[in-house]
């Protein structure tokens, strides 16, 4: 069963292509970008669904490659197709650079490793990917609200599994991701309209209330109240 806290994200070939660099006293080395870490453009973002973006920051891997993590290169994510691996082999070499997080493959000489270069060399193969597992504290969500944006913010990976280049590149949301979206929802408050019961009686007998008209709070809450509605989207859509 695969584990369903494993997220996975494309980096567009504009944002990091990925490249096929050939030298003459080696083999041919896939080197590519496969994470791109936020600078203030939207470029550098990931986008999870309309309107909520995603952000890397630099150091979000600073603990797995001091540690030294067993990534593997695979080719779409498939562990069919490895390409190379940073334990034992070393034949995968991974450097967090100003720009993002850099991939250095030396790929084997066998059907899929050669179907790759040669993909490359085409400029067949638009991008990378890569995936990983959060940290439990590893998140944090904020509003952009220049851009009317809801934000998540990665600040520390759990787990790396694999990176590499890839020839599809629609991104398809995770239930990690749903889950993490879910608990954001859950501290977007209640708008005031919606705290009564819809089938709470009303007193006759009690005076009518005095106009307390709050365009600041009401703007408030009809912000919240659109953030709601769309989670609610975003989680319909996740799940279809």
């Amino acid at each position: 069963m695969p584990n369903e806290n494993i997220e996975r994200r494309f980096t567009a070939m504009d944002a990091g292509p990925v490249e096929l660099e050939q030298r003459d006293s080696e083999g041919p080395k896939i080197k590519g970008l496969a994470v791109v870490y936020y600078d203030g453009t939207p470029r550098t973002e990931y986008e999870i669904a309309p309107g909520v973006v995603e952000r890397v920051r630099p150091g979000a891997f600073a603990e797995l490659l001091r540690e030294g993590t067993d990534t593997m290169a695979l080719f779409n994510h498939d562990p069919n197709n490895v390409l190379g691996r940073t334990a034992e082999a070393k034949t995968l070499r991974l450097k967090s650079t100003r720009r993002g997080l850099e991939y250095e493959i030396d790929p084997p000489d066998t059907q899929i490793g050669r179907d790759v270069v040669e993909n490359l060399r085409r400029r067949d193969v638009s991008g990378s990917s890569f995936a990983f597992m959060m940290d439990p504290e590893g998140e944090k969500w904020k509003k952009d609200k220049d851009r009317d944006l809801d934000v998540r913010e990665i600040v520390k990976v759990a787990r790396l599994f694999d990176v590499g280049p890839v020839t599809n590149p629609a991104y398809t949301a995770t239930e990690a991701a749903l889950r993490s979206l879910d608990m954001t929802a859950e501290t977007v408050p209640t708008p005031p309209d919606a705290e009564a019961p819809a089938d709470a009686p009303e007193d006759e007998d009690e005076p009518a209330p005095k106009d307390t008209d709050d365009p600041e709070r009401d703007a408030k809450a009809a912000e919240d109240e659109a953030r709601l509605h769309r989670f609610a989207a975003i989680k319909a859509r996740i799940k279809a």
